[in-house]
């Protein structure tokens, strides 16, 4: 039984175009082809080896899956857990977990506001009485261009409400306390 060249051995395969010998850098390029997605083809294993600082012969996953040559996500967390530790993250969830009780509470205790549900680990739903959609968002745009919060209008049970994520640990009820003012005031 015969193979073809692109069927068998990589190490036995022509090179594309039926040439011999090494390739530019820009060959794929000059031709309008290319593996696509910085993949190798089967007929450009010659005269690649080692190339990307790989030992000849040695498998290189990221030569042959498109998927493995992506920016590792995990990484950034990896890092930020090996500097700052665990304790950290269970200290700033902790934080962001109380801070939305206390708005909770808040919430609760002031006219006009209205708590939709208990907080869900760091989200709190508010709605402000008598508001519509555009109220949200036009509250949501005054506080972002002050400078003062990033709070995004979300749509909860097929209605517009305020969605408040506390996620940075260094937030305080002062400031949790103007906002919510804020959205009292504007109601006015």
């Amino acid at each position: 039984m015969q193979q073809d060249a692109d069927q068998g051995d990589p190490a036995q395969a022509e090179p594309v175009g039926g040439q011999g010998g090494e390739r530019g850098a820009d060959d794929d390029h000059d031709r309008g082809g290319g593996a696509g997605a910085g993949g190798l083809r089967v007929g450009e294993a010659q005269g690649v080896d080692g190339a990307d600082g790989d030992t000849p012969g040695e498998w290189n996953p990221s030569d042959y899956a498109y998927h493995l040559t992506r920016r590792p996500r995990g990484l950034p967390l990896w890092f930020s857990l090996a500097v700052h530790g665990t304790d950290a993250y269970r200290d700033a969830v902790a934080r962001g977990a109380g801070i939305a009780r206390w708005t909770s509470d808040r919430v609760r205790a002031t006219d006009g506001l209205e708590l939709l549900r208990e907080p869900e680990l760091t989200v709190v739903l508010v709605r402000r009485t008598g508001w519509r959609p555009e109220d949200y968002y036009a509250w949501s745009k005054r506080l972002l261009a002050s400078g003062t919060a990033f709070v995004t209008p979300s749509v909860w049970e097929g209605e517009t409400v305020a969605r408040l994520a506390f996620l940075h640990p260094g937030i305080g009820e002062e400031a949790v306390g103007g906002i919510l003012d804020s959205m009292v005031e504007a109601g006015s």
